[in-house]
């Protein structure tokens, strides 16, 4: 018998800087069925997305997911998965995922809020400016007298002991 949704959200995947995919689960219960996902930094969404299987019918569960670009690095968001058919509506519940911090060379990074400032929890460990390009290794202290310009360098110049440990 025909009916409303069911829906059920489930963790988002492939995290990035700016993309995440969000999942679900919904049995459209024979009912030509409009899948989408609400998401946005709280729990009034405010963005919704149409989940790359929409429209759906049968009986069955079926899983659903959208891919979601151009967020913000580092930020927390909340989403949930929305059906929609003759019969009704039903909302999954809310969910939430936090974008990640990356930099160039791929290091991920967590940050830590306190008070109303964002820091990141370790030392940044790139190699590379923003634009690619490559930041000066300085190991001397001669060096770091002579540039003009920006510079790194691992503590004791030990990069296999030292660049987790200390960025």
């Amino acid at each position: 018998t025909a009916g409303s949704p069911a829906v059920t959200t489930n963790p988002a995947t492939l995290v990035e800087n700016t993309t995440v995919k969000l999942n679900g689960l919904v049995n459209a219960y024979s009912s030509s069925t409009t899948v989408t996902f609400e998401y946005g930094l709280t729990t009034g969404y405010g963005t919704t997305v149409t989940a790359s299987q929409s429209p759906l019918s049968g009986f069955q569960e079926t899983a659903v997911s959208a891919e979601v670009t151009g967020l913000i690095s580092g930020e927390t968001y909340h989403f949930r998965v929305v059906a929609s058919n003759a019969y009704g509506t039903a909302n999954g519940d809310d969910m939430a995922v936090t974008t990640s911090i990356k930099d160039k060379d791929g290091n991920n990074y967590s940050k830590v809020v306190i008070g109303t400032q964002v820091w990141m929890k370790e030392n940044l460990k790139t190699t590379k400016f923003k634009d690619g390009s490559v930041i000066p290794n300085v190991t001397s202290d001669s060096e770091w007298g002579s540039i003009n310009t920006s510079g790194f360098c691992w503590y004791d110049n030990d990069q296999a002991a030292n660049k987790n440990k200390y960025g």
